[in-house]
């Protein structure tokens, strides 16, 4: 899980949505 400045709701968006928003792309992976 990718724990940054962002809440656990957008985590858990970030987790069954590939985004890339703080340029991360092995969240999209």
């Amino acid at each position: 899980m990718v724990t940054r400045s962002v809440d656990h709701t957008s985590i858990e968006i970030r987790e069954a949505v590939p985004v890339v928003e703080e340029g991360d792309p092995k969240i999209a992976g």
